[in-house]
């Protein structure tokens, strides 16, 4: 893979995480009908986020994953200390669930970020007026590792059905999970 400084600004803005401590993560889902959240998926061990993951550090800090497209679209978004209420979606507190209560009060020690090559086209006299530029180098997922050894998986990817076993990437959802295996088996993250 082919890594830029744009690359290595990233990488750096991530490892700003190292150090915080969690005291709270919230889901923003877009806002709509029902009063209930919508973040459960077919998997216990597997959220779904349509819109950003929130977490809060003992310092207050507000650190913010979100879908961007800062290399390509649907990748991997990260904002620190930007946080600012919307009118398009609502919080829930998820700072119980299954995927984060044996995290909360925990030190992020390491951040690791899973980079995927993209294929990337340009106009040009290929199909469809297109022709393939060069590969981009994308970041799919982060992995927060903690001081107690649980590591959380925060990838922009989603189920398309409910009953689907394996993902798709590269979309305007997060997935969170808190188990490798799983992650692993429904292509959340690549090994």
């Amino acid at each position: 893979m082919d890594f830029t400084h744009r690359h290595t600004l990233y990488h750096n803005h991530c490892k700003q995480l190292i150090g915080l401590q969690l005291v709270k993560a919230k889901y923003a889902e877009l806002l709509h009908q029902s009063a209930e959240p919508n973040y459960k998926t077919h998997f216990a061990d597997i959220d779904t986020v349509g819109y950003s993951v929130f977490l809060y550090s003992r310092n207050n800090d507000v650190v913010e994953f979100w879908w961007d497209s800062h290399f390509v679209q649907y990748e991997v978004g990260l904002k620190i200390n930007e946080f600012g209420p919307s009118p398009v979606y609502q919080m829930w507190d998820v700072s119980k669930e299954t995927v984060w209560k044996s995290v909360i009060s925990e030190t992020i020690t390491d951040v690791r970020i899973g980079w995927q090559e993209i294929n990337t086209y340009k106009p040009g006299s290929g199909i469809l007026g297109l022709k393939r530029a060069p590969k981009t180098v994308s970041p799919q997922y982060i992995a927060l590792e903690f001081s107690n050894g649980e590591t959380i998986y925060i990838s922009t990817a989603q189920f398309l059905s409910e009953s689907d076993d394996e993902v798709v990437g590269m979309t305007s959802n997060l997935l969170v999970t808190n188990n490798e295996v799983l992650a692993t088996q429904v292509g959340i993250i690549a090994q």
